[in-house]
């Protein structure tokens, strides 16, 4: 199992190589819209490792990143919490989000960052 981890993260980072010169959705529409959704599941399911690689991925390879980083962004507000086996990934997956579109989910993310992690999980704690 750790082994698939390890293969899937290994496809991420070469499909995010791939597109820093030529995005896959441009070129290579059909393998995009299968991989927006696993990338998608990834992000919010997947290893931190796994979540790390795909979203680097998705921001490479795809036009329509706020709206797919939208979506990832409400479907890990679910995990935000200590009883979810996803909460770090979830974690993982704010911080690259903050990284890779700052101008775009800063104040998003705050907003996640100050509600759920420090007044739902540090608080509590």
């Amino acid at each position: 199992d750790s082994q698939d981890h390890n293969v899937s993260a290994m496809v991420l980072c070469i499909l995010t190589f791939i597109g820093k010169y030529r995005s896959l959705e441009t070129e290579f529409a059909h393998i995009t819209t299968q991989l927006v959704p696993i990338c998608e599941r990834l992000a919010t399911e997947g290893t931190t490792k796994q979540a790390k690689h795909a979203m680097r991925c998705l921001h490479v390879n795809i036009a329509n990143q706020e709206e797919v980083f939208s979506k990832i962004l409400e479907s890990l507000k679910e995990n935000l919490v200590t009883s979810s086996p996803h909460c770090r990934t979830s974690i993982v997956t704010l911080g690259h989000m903050a990284l890779l579109l700052p101008e775009r989910f800063t104040h998003p993310i705050k907003n996640v960052v100050s509600r759920k992690i420090v007044k739902e999980l540090l608080l509590k704690v």
